[in-house]
């Protein structure tokens, strides 16, 4: 991900009882924290943080190749997920302009199979991440992730009104697939058989390591502000070509009741099925019920393309129906970022967040805005 290595700030027209904050993200390449813990957090894995290319050829398979077995070390958890990456900064001038530095494409080209090996079903990214604030991502492969059908009675999709066939799966358990963490960016995935997404992350909305001063009334302690860096052309585009495809598995959190994906989003599989929702997990109780969101943009486009069936279980895909204007977007709105502040009287670099305010948007993509869609 990259929230230990991509900071921001931000505090818009919001008293801070300190020196205003103009917008801005910028590369951390390691510091100490104690937010979560007295570590070291920074960036591991292949990038060009500071803008370029980044190419990546693989004769083999490539990304998870073994299931990771954490029994022994519980608490220095390794992958072999993939972490690439094609950074940027970007700053509001005060005269409201926006300046941005870096950026750049990246090609990723695996002969192999993509994440072959994985687990079901993991909240988290550790089956790999593709980072891209600024520029273009191109991935080819033979497969990404894998989706084993299940087949069988009692199997069934919740909610399918389609009478049940022996030979057909209408339920999957897909694994190994990629998050995706966008900015100012289009993806292109495209497979030969399997493509799975994990889910699609928004590069200034990530949870962050950092935090900013903040005092009010004699209590000091940090705060935190967030803004989209998605733009009306932040595109998602996946294709399979030879099977099935899953477009999202599991997110490891959900903003505005709903998981937030960019504004065009267009999937198809050309000769097999898309599964999704329910019908991507074993999970029946009711909590499971969070819809896919595409943030508000006036190039919004939804497609999603089979050659088989659609299954997802009564899990709901819509665009939504707010102005781009609503969102705390440095592009649209520079100076009104999103704004959360975490006080305490004892030690606030340890302060547990506690929504208290947000100031200086009516943020569509926050922990307590107004809903993308009405």
């Amino acid at each position: 991900m990259s929230a230990p290595w991509l900071w921001r700030q931000g505090s818009g027209n919001f008293a801070t009882g300190g020196q205003a904050q103009p917008t801005a993200w910028w590369i951390n390449f390691g510091t100490y924290t104690n937010i979560v813990a007295d570590n070291l957090v920074g960036f591991t894995g292949f990038g060009t943080l500071g803008g370029g290319d980044l190419d990546v050829n693989v004769g083999g398979d490539a990304g998870t190749l073994n299931i990771p077995n954490f029994v022994g070390d519980l608490t220095n958890k390794r992958t072999q997920g993939l972490v690439l990456a094609v950074g940027s900064t970007g700053r509001v001038n005060s005269d409201g302009s926006l300046q941005l530095t870096g950026g750049g494409d990246m090609r990723v080209r695996v002969s192999g199979a993509f994440n072959p090996v994985a687990t079901l079903e993991v909240p988290d990214s550790r089956n790999g991440v593709l980072v891209n604030t600024r520029g273009n991502v191109q991935v080819q492969a033979t497969s990404i992730g894998r989706i084993d059908l299940q087949y069988g009675v009692g199997i069934q999709v919740p909610g399918e009104v389609r009478a049940q066939e022996p030979l057909r799966a209408s339920r999957s358990a897909p694994q190994g697939g990629l998050t995706l963490v966008a900015g100012d960016s289009t993806f292109s995935l495209q497979t030969l058989g399997d493509l799975v997404v994990q889910t699609v992350e928004d590069a200034g909305r990530v949870h962050q390591y950092n935090r900013s001063a903040f005092s009010r009334d004699g209590v000091n302690g940090g705060s935190s502000s967030w803004f989209s860096l998605w733009t009306p052309n932040t595109a998602i585009d996946l294709y399979a070509e030879g099977g099935n495809l899953t477009p999202f598995v599991r997110a490891a959190a959900n903003t505005d009741m709903a998981v937030v994906y960019p504004s065009i989003v267009r999937a198809t599989a050309a000769s097999g099925s898309l599964y999704y929702g329910k019908a991507a997990t074993f999970r029946d109780f009711p909590s499971y019920t969070y819809p896919l969101l595409l943030a508000p943009g006036k190039n919004g486009q939804l497609q999603f393309l089979a050659q088989d069936s659609i299954y997802a279980g009564g899990f709901t895909v819509t665009q939504s129906g707010s102005a781009p204007s609503s969102m705390a977007t440095p592009g649209i709105r520079p100076l009104l970022p999103a704004w959360e502040r975490a006080t305490t009287a004892t030690r606030p670099a340890r302060a547990t967040t506690t929504p208290t305010a947000i100031r200086g948007c009516r943020c569509s993509l926050s922990a307590r805005a107004q809903p993308l869609s009405r």
